[in-house]
């Protein structure tokens, strides 16, 4: 099987045959690991603030939810894995940073207009 060296992955999700990683040097990478012995690299978004945790909306396979540390939760459009595109950012969450402790479980609770997670 194949590798691919990031420089501090903190997590992964895979969706079909692609790998969304958060590194929390480089930000959220995707990677095509259709071939195992032939991981690629098909897509970056650099953010800083330690990010470490993603998880993927339950009803809609092509949001992503990144928890960025200091840059806050972000969050993706991850339909195309080659253009990954960031759609928003909300800040000042849990004192100034969103960290992996904070409640994932129900991505239906996020209040995006007040900014909170319920």
């Amino acid at each position: 099987l194949g590798e691919f060296d990031t420089t501090n992955a903190f997590d992964v999700v895979v969706v079909g045959t692609t790998a969304f990683v958060v590194d929390a040097n480089n930000g959220l990478l995707s990677l095509d690991v259709s071939d195992p012995g032939g991981i690629t690299q098909l897509g970056l978004d650099p953010f800083f603030g330690m990010g470490q945790r993603i998880r993927v909306h339950p009803d809609r396979p092509d949001i992503a939810y990144v928890a960025g540390g200091t840059s806050g939760l972000l969050v993706y459009d991850i339909s195309d894995p080659a253009e990954i595109a960031r759609l928003a950012t909300i800040q000042n969450l849990t004192g100034g940073q969103f960290l992996s402790n904070a409640v994932w479980l129900d991505f239906r609770n996020i209040i995006s207009g007040s900014g909170c997670i319920s």
